[in-house]
């Protein structure tokens, strides 16, 4: 009958009441799993990690989904439903993974840090984004007043003549709107601190060729890489449950390595952008319809320079 309950149906249609201590041992077979209990306590960790960096601001919708499955998993376990409470737990795991992948340290969480060590630094948001390559790093700025004579009445450098420093500027060489420090008009996508979002869907044909709007999608992440001379990409692959787990992982490999590569067709820095395939690790929907499966197949960039923590 595939759970604990229909076992101890089964016994008693058998047994009767001639066998209560075959039947109890049955009950606690049920009840006492040692893997079961380790893996919910593993994903409880998990959510109450992600809600301590800030999963409700970052992943709401992460972690309330993987909330609800672990809740029904325990539903389902409690009546002896062992299958149904995995299938719950399949869905809460990943998400709860999620949720911490979605809310990086320091960035997510809302009100005073419980910590000194949590503090961020005062005016964080504007300070420059790290460069990766030290060579081409930006001195603190009260650092580099230090070093160097200014005279009075000199102006701070500012080559794209924006109105922000080029000290403070992620986009030191092209000039922002309205007082903000790089552009804001880039097709099909949204550049935000921890990651670009992408508002189309990267389509590849089976040759890996893509169509016309996906390609006008990539030249405008090349475009805002260049106004970003610190900006370092992660092309993240995902998909949906469809297949076994390693071939999904080497196909979503091979989906990452190929949009990359078009990047850097497009003129994307090579040492810029990495990929990486996560396979079915990250749903973002239920595997259990086609819209589900559908979503989870996607392709999704996140930001390597701002220290962001992943998987």
């Amino acid at each position: 009958m595939g759970s604990c309950a229909g076992a101890t149906a089964v016994g008693r249609s058998f047994l009767g009441a001639r066998a209560p201590a075959l039947l109890a041992l049955v009950s606690f077979a049920c009840a006492a799993d040692p893997a079961y209990e380790r893996r919910v306590s593993a994903i409880e960790a998990t959510l109450s990690e992600a809600e301590r960096l800030g999963a409700l601001q970052c992943a709401p919708r992460e972690l309330a989904l993987a909330r609800a499955h672990l809740g029904f998993a325990r539903f389902e376990r409690e009546r002896g439903h062992r299958a149904r409470a995995e299938e719950h737990l399949a869905v809460s795991e990943p998400n709860a993974d999620a949720a911490v992948y979605l809310s990086p340290p320091g960035r997510c969480s809302e009100g005073p840090p419980t910590d000194a060590s949590e503090a961020p630094l005062p005016d964080a948001a504007d300070l420059p984004v790290e460069d990766p390559e030290p060579s081409r790093g930006t001195p603190d700025p009260p650092a580099a007043l230090d070093e160097v004579d200014v005279p009075d009445g000199a102006v701070t450098p500012d080559r794209d003549a924006d109105g922000v420093p080029d000290a403070e500027d992620e986009c030191p060489g092209v000039p922002g709107e309205a007082g903000a420090a790089c552009p804001s008009g880039y097709a099909g996508l949204v550049v935000q601190s921890e990651r670009v979002v992408l508002l189309r869907q990267v389509v590849l044909d089976p040759s890996g060729a893509p169509d016309e709007a996906t390609s006008a999608l990539l030249r405008a992440v090349v475009d805002a890489l260049r106004d970003r001379p610190a900006m370092v990409l992660e092309v993240g692959a995902h998909t949906s449950s469809d297949g076994t787990e390693l071939e999904n992982l080497a196909s979503s490999q091979r989906r990452a390595e190929r949009v990359r590569a078009l990047l850097v067709q497009l003129g994307a820095d090579p040492q810029r952008v990495h990929a990486r395939g996560y396979g079915e690790e990250l749903p973002i929907e239920s595997n259990g319809t086609p819209e589900g499966r559908a979503a989870n197949d996607r392709i999704e960039m996140r930001r390597m320079d701002a220290g962001a923590s992943g998987f």
